[in-house]
Protein backbone atom coordinates (compact mmCIF):
# COMPACT_ATOMS: atom_id res chain seq x y z
CA UNK A 1 0.00 0.00 0.00
CA UNK A 2 1.13 3.42 -0.27
CA UNK A 3 1.61 5.92 1.76
CA UNK A 4 -1.67 7.89 2.25
CA UNK A 5 -1.24 11.93 3.19
CA UNK A 6 -4.07 13.55 5.03
CA UNK A 7 -3.72 17.43 4.22
CA UNK A 8 -5.79 20.53 5.36
CA UNK A 9 -5.47 23.31 3.26
CA UNK A 10 -6.03 26.90 2.75
CA UNK A 11 -7.50 29.26 0.12
CA UNK A 12 -4.11 30.93 -0.21
CA UNK A 13 -2.66 27.76 -0.93
CA UNK A 14 -5.36 26.18 -3.62
CA UNK A 15 -5.61 29.51 -5.14
CA UNK A 16 -2.36 28.37 -7.17
CA UNK A 17 -2.70 25.04 -7.44
CA UNK A 18 -2.81 23.75 -11.12
CA UNK A 19 -1.83 19.60 -11.32
CA UNK A 20 -3.01 18.75 -7.44
CA UNK A 21 -5.30 16.08 -7.06
CA UNK A 22 -7.20 14.58 -4.03
CA UNK A 23 -8.39 11.39 -4.14
CA UNK A 24 -10.97 12.29 -1.12
CA UNK A 25 -11.44 16.16 -1.18
CA UNK A 26 -13.67 17.43 1.34
CA UNK A 27 -15.09 20.83 1.84
CA UNK A 28 -16.28 21.87 5.17
CA UNK A 29 -18.48 25.12 4.78
CA UNK A 30 -18.33 28.45 2.98
CA UNK A 31 -18.51 31.46 5.16
CA UNK A 32 -16.57 35.08 4.51
CA UNK A 33 -13.34 35.02 5.53
CA UNK A 34 -9.88 35.57 4.19
CA UNK A 35 -11.58 38.56 2.24
CA UNK A 36 -9.03 40.92 3.36
CA UNK A 37 -6.88 38.64 0.97
CA UNK A 38 -9.40 37.82 -1.98
CA UNK A 39 -11.41 40.99 -1.85
CA UNK A 40 -14.43 39.01 -3.29
CA UNK A 41 -16.88 36.03 -1.54
CA UNK A 42 -16.25 35.05 -5.68
CA UNK A 43 -12.84 34.86 -5.60
CA UNK A 44 -12.58 33.32 -2.70
CA UNK A 45 -14.99 30.40 -3.39
CA UNK A 46 -13.48 30.34 -6.66
CA UNK A 47 -10.07 29.44 -4.72
CA UNK A 48 -11.77 26.96 -2.24
CA UNK A 49 -13.26 24.38 -5.13
CA UNK A 50 -10.02 24.27 -6.22
CA UNK A 51 -9.52 21.27 -3.97
CA UNK A 52 -11.94 19.05 -6.48
CA UNK A 53 -10.18 20.26 -9.63
CA UNK A 54 -8.77 17.22 -11.05
CA UNK A 55 -10.93 14.80 -9.44
CA UNK A 56 -11.73 11.54 -11.71
CA UNK A 57 -14.39 8.85 -11.56
CA UNK A 58 -12.82 7.09 -8.28
CA UNK A 59 -12.20 10.00 -6.13
CA UNK A 60 -14.85 11.27 -3.71
CA UNK A 61 -16.26 14.60 -2.86
CA UNK A 62 -17.19 14.80 0.73
CA UNK A 63 -19.30 18.02 1.47
CA UNK A 64 -21.53 19.96 3.33
CA UNK A 65 -25.05 19.31 2.20
CA UNK A 66 -26.20 21.65 4.83
CA UNK A 67 -24.09 24.64 3.05
CA UNK A 68 -25.85 25.83 0.19
CA UNK A 69 -22.65 27.38 -1.28
CA UNK A 70 -21.02 23.94 -0.90
CA UNK A 71 -23.57 22.22 -1.96
CA UNK A 72 -23.74 23.81 -5.68
CA UNK A 73 -19.97 22.16 -5.99
CA UNK A 74 -20.81 18.87 -6.62
CA UNK A 75 -21.40 19.78 -9.82
CA UNK A 76 -17.56 20.72 -10.18
CA UNK A 77 -16.42 16.99 -8.38
CA UNK A 78 -15.29 14.95 -11.68
CA UNK A 79 -15.65 11.86 -9.33
CA UNK A 80 -18.34 10.40 -6.59
CA UNK A 81 -19.76 13.10 -4.11
CA UNK A 82 -20.77 11.95 -0.55
CA UNK A 83 -22.29 14.60 1.36
CA UNK A 84 -22.98 14.67 4.75
CA UNK A 85 -26.14 16.49 6.58
CA UNK A 86 -27.64 17.24 9.89
CA UNK A 87 -30.68 17.89 8.41
CA UNK A 88 -31.26 15.39 5.17
CA UNK A 89 -30.74 12.18 4.71
CA UNK A 90 -29.06 11.35 1.55
CA UNK A 91 -28.31 8.79 -0.11
CA UNK A 92 -25.05 7.53 -0.34
CA UNK A 93 -24.33 10.06 2.51
CA UNK A 94 -23.53 10.40 6.23
CA UNK A 95 -26.19 11.78 8.72
CA UNK A 96 -27.94 12.48 11.29
CA UNK A 97 -31.38 10.65 12.46
CA UNK A 98 -33.23 10.85 15.50
CA UNK A 99 -30.32 11.56 17.68
CA UNK A 100 -27.84 9.10 15.93
CA UNK A 101 -24.77 9.27 13.45
CA UNK A 102 -24.99 6.91 9.81
CA UNK A 103 -23.47 6.23 6.96
CA UNK A 104 -24.61 5.15 3.87
CA UNK A 105 -22.42 3.92 0.64
CA UNK A 106 -24.79 2.50 -1.32
CA UNK A 107 -27.52 4.88 -3.55
CA UNK A 108 -30.56 4.58 -3.58
CA UNK A 109 -30.28 1.96 -0.61
CA UNK A 110 -28.88 -0.25 -3.85
CA UNK A 111 -26.82 -2.82 -0.99
CA UNK A 112 -26.56 -3.04 2.73
CA UNK A 113 -28.73 -1.03 4.99
CA UNK A 114 -27.04 2.28 6.23
CA UNK A 115 -24.64 1.45 9.36
CA UNK A 116 -25.56 3.19 12.82
CA UNK A 117 -22.21 4.85 14.25
CA UNK A 118 -23.08 6.39 17.38
CA UNK A 119 -25.37 8.36 18.90
CA UNK A 120 -25.27 12.08 19.11
CA UNK A 121 -24.47 12.09 22.56
CA UNK A 122 -21.98 9.64 22.66
CA UNK A 123 -19.17 12.29 20.36
CA UNK A 124 -17.08 13.83 22.96
CA UNK A 125 -16.84 17.63 22.01
CA UNK A 126 -19.43 20.26 22.25
CA UNK A 127 -21.43 22.20 19.20
CA UNK A 128 -23.25 21.71 16.47
CA UNK A 129 -20.44 22.73 13.99
CA UNK A 130 -18.40 19.92 15.79
CA UNK A 131 -21.13 17.33 15.22
CA UNK A 132 -21.00 18.26 11.54
CA UNK A 133 -17.30 17.77 11.70
CA UNK A 134 -17.90 14.60 13.15
CA UNK A 135 -20.10 13.22 10.02
CA UNK A 136 -17.17 14.88 7.46
CA UNK A 137 -14.57 12.89 8.96
CA UNK A 138 -16.94 9.41 9.09
CA UNK A 139 -17.43 10.23 5.53
CA UNK A 140 -13.50 10.83 4.60
CA UNK A 141 -12.69 7.55 6.69
CA UNK A 142 -15.22 5.89 4.94
CA UNK A 143 -14.12 7.00 1.31
CA UNK A 144 -10.81 5.70 2.33
CA UNK A 145 -12.32 2.45 3.25
CA UNK A 146 -12.00 2.52 6.79
CA UNK A 147 -14.78 0.01 8.31
CA UNK A 148 -17.69 1.59 10.07
CA UNK A 149 -16.86 -0.22 13.10
CA UNK A 150 -13.61 1.33 13.67
CA UNK A 151 -15.62 5.09 12.41
CA UNK A 152 -17.66 4.75 15.08
CA UNK A 153 -14.94 3.66 17.62
CA UNK A 154 -12.88 6.63 16.77
CA UNK A 155 -16.10 9.28 16.85
CA UNK A 156 -16.84 7.85 20.84
CA UNK A 157 -13.12 8.00 21.78
CA UNK A 158 -11.84 11.63 20.28
CA UNK A 159 -11.58 14.08 23.14
CA UNK A 160 -10.88 16.91 20.76
CA UNK A 161 -7.76 19.43 20.24
CA UNK A 162 -6.04 21.89 21.73
CA UNK A 163 -7.62 25.92 21.10
CA UNK A 164 -10.93 24.20 20.14
CA UNK A 165 -13.12 24.47 22.68
CA UNK A 166 -10.64 23.69 24.86
CA UNK A 167 -11.62 23.53 28.70
CA UNK A 168 -8.61 25.15 30.48
CA UNK A 169 -9.96 25.53 34.19
CA UNK A 170 -12.27 26.33 36.69
CA UNK A 171 -11.47 29.63 38.94
CA UNK A 172 -13.80 30.03 41.47
CA UNK A 173 -16.61 28.53 39.84
CA UNK A 174 -15.50 30.30 36.56
CA UNK A 175 -14.97 27.83 33.79
CA UNK A 176 -12.31 29.16 31.33
CA UNK A 177 -12.30 28.00 27.49
CA UNK A 178 -9.50 28.70 25.18
CA UNK A 179 -10.95 28.46 21.56
CA UNK A 180 -7.78 30.25 19.27
CA UNK A 181 -8.53 28.74 16.45
CA UNK A 182 -11.76 30.59 16.22
CA UNK A 183 -10.18 32.65 13.76
CA UNK A 184 -13.16 34.23 11.84
CA UNK A 185 -16.68 35.73 13.45
CA UNK A 186 -18.27 32.36 12.09
CA UNK A 187 -16.30 29.97 13.82
CA UNK A 188 -16.46 32.49 17.05
CA UNK A 189 -20.32 32.44 16.74
CA UNK A 190 -20.14 28.42 16.91
CA UNK A 191 -18.16 28.31 19.84
CA UNK A 192 -20.72 30.85 21.82
CA UNK A 193 -23.68 28.77 20.43
CA UNK A 194 -21.78 25.62 22.07
CA UNK A 195 -21.08 26.87 25.85
CA UNK A 196 -24.25 27.14 27.99
CA UNK A 197 -24.63 29.84 29.91
CA UNK A 198 -23.66 33.41 30.75
CA UNK A 199 -20.47 34.26 28.94
CA UNK A 200 -17.54 36.98 29.11
CA UNK A 201 -16.40 36.75 25.51
CA UNK A 202 -12.57 37.93 24.40
CA UNK A 203 -11.81 38.65 20.96
CA UNK A 204 -9.48 40.92 18.41
CA UNK A 205 -6.84 40.62 16.49
CA UNK A 206 -6.44 41.06 12.78
CA UNK A 207 -9.27 41.26 11.18
CA UNK A 208 -9.52 39.21 8.06
CA UNK A 209 -12.91 41.44 6.84
CA UNK A 210 -16.22 40.47 5.66
CA UNK A 211 -19.64 41.95 8.03
CA UNK A 212 -19.24 41.81 11.78
CA UNK A 213 -22.55 43.06 12.40
CA UNK A 214 -24.57 39.87 11.94
CA UNK A 215 -22.04 38.51 14.94
CA UNK A 216 -22.20 41.44 17.04
CA UNK A 217 -25.65 41.31 17.07
CA UNK A 218 -25.91 37.31 18.39
CA UNK A 219 -23.76 37.97 21.45
CA UNK A 220 -26.90 38.96 23.76
CA UNK A 221 -28.84 36.30 22.36
CA UNK A 222 -25.80 33.80 23.28
CA UNK A 223 -25.89 35.57 26.67
CA UNK A 224 -22.20 37.41 26.39
CA UNK A 225 -22.28 39.46 29.61
CA UNK A 226 -19.29 41.58 29.02
CA UNK A 227 -16.92 41.78 25.85
CA UNK A 228 -13.27 42.21 25.99
CA UNK A 229 -10.99 43.44 22.82
CA UNK A 230 -7.31 43.20 22.44
CA UNK A 231 -5.59 43.41 18.87
CA UNK A 232 -5.51 45.82 16.11
CA UNK A 233 -9.62 44.81 15.65
CA UNK A 234 -10.22 46.19 19.40
CA UNK A 235 -11.82 49.66 18.39
CA UNK A 236 -13.38 48.68 15.26
CA UNK A 237 -15.01 45.86 16.96
CA UNK A 238 -15.83 48.30 19.90
CA UNK A 239 -17.72 50.47 17.15
CA UNK A 240 -19.38 47.64 15.67
CA UNK A 241 -20.62 46.25 18.92
CA UNK A 242 -22.39 50.10 19.92
CA UNK A 243 -23.65 50.58 16.60
CA UNK A 244 -25.46 46.69 16.55
CA UNK A 245 -26.93 47.81 20.32
CA UNK A 246 -24.73 45.30 22.60
CA UNK A 247 -25.84 46.75 25.81
CA UNK A 248 -22.27 46.51 27.57
CA UNK A 249 -19.61 48.95 27.15
CA UNK A 250 -16.98 47.01 25.59
CA UNK A 251 -13.34 46.80 27.38
CA UNK A 252 -10.39 47.31 25.32
CA UNK A 253 -6.81 45.79 26.68
CA UNK A 254 -3.11 45.55 25.58
CA UNK A 255 -2.76 41.87 25.80
CA UNK A 256 -4.10 38.39 27.41
CA UNK A 257 -2.88 39.35 30.92
CA UNK A 258 -5.07 41.95 31.07
CA UNK A 259 -7.29 40.09 29.24
CA UNK A 260 -7.95 37.82 31.78
CA UNK A 261 -7.66 39.59 34.48
CA UNK A 262 -10.80 42.06 33.24
CA UNK A 263 -12.82 39.01 32.05
CA UNK A 264 -12.47 37.51 35.60
CA UNK A 265 -13.31 40.27 37.20
CA UNK A 266 -16.37 40.63 34.88
CA UNK A 267 -18.02 36.91 35.93
CA UNK A 268 -19.94 35.52 38.56
CA UNK A 269 -19.91 31.33 39.70
CA UNK A 270 -21.67 29.87 36.78
CA UNK A 271 -20.28 32.13 34.00
CA UNK A 272 -17.84 31.29 30.79
CA UNK A 273 -14.69 33.29 29.81
CA UNK A 274 -14.47 32.29 26.35
CA UNK A 275 -11.19 33.04 24.22
CA UNK A 276 -12.94 33.23 20.51
CA UNK A 277 -11.26 35.87 19.10
CA UNK A 278 -13.03 36.10 15.66
CA UNK A 279 -9.73 37.28 14.22
CA UNK A 280 -5.93 35.87 13.04
CA UNK A 281 -3.47 35.98 15.12
CA UNK A 282 -0.92 37.61 13.10
CA UNK A 283 -1.22 41.09 14.76
CA UNK A 284 -0.08 40.06 17.87
CA UNK A 285 1.34 36.17 18.11
CA UNK A 286 3.01 33.84 15.45
CA UNK A 287 0.27 32.13 15.21
CA UNK A 288 -3.37 30.76 16.72
CA UNK A 289 -1.09 28.40 18.84
CA UNK A 290 0.86 30.93 20.22
CA UNK A 291 -2.38 33.01 20.94
CA UNK A 292 -3.93 30.06 22.75
CA UNK A 293 -0.89 28.68 24.94
CA UNK A 294 -0.05 32.26 26.06
CA UNK A 295 -4.22 32.66 27.18
CA UNK A 296 -3.52 29.40 28.84
CA UNK A 297 -0.85 30.48 30.88
CA UNK A 298 -2.73 33.87 32.12
CA UNK A 299 -5.44 31.78 33.11
CA UNK A 300 -3.51 29.38 35.10
CA UNK A 301 -1.33 32.11 36.44
CA UNK A 302 -4.40 33.48 37.91
CA UNK A 303 -5.31 30.47 39.35
CA UNK A 304 -2.22 29.82 41.21
CA UNK A 305 -2.28 33.52 42.55
CA UNK A 306 -5.65 33.08 44.15
CA UNK A 307 -4.81 30.21 45.27
CA UNK A 308 -2.01 31.06 47.63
Amino acid sequence: AGEIIVAELSSFQLEDTQNFRAHIAAVLNITADHLDYHETMDRYIAAKKKVLKNQEGDDWAVLNWDDPRVRDLAGEAGGRVLPFSRKETPSPGVYLREGALYIDLQAGGAGPSPRLLCREDEIRIPGVHNLENALAAAGIAAAGGVDADNIACALRAFPGVPHRLEKIAVIRGVTFINDSKGTNSDAALQALRAVPGPKVLIAGGLHKGGDMQSFMRELLPQKVKKLILLGRAASFFAAQAREAGFSSEPVIVSDLKAAVAQAFQATEPGDTVLLSPACASWDMFNSFEERGEIFKAEVLSLRGALEK
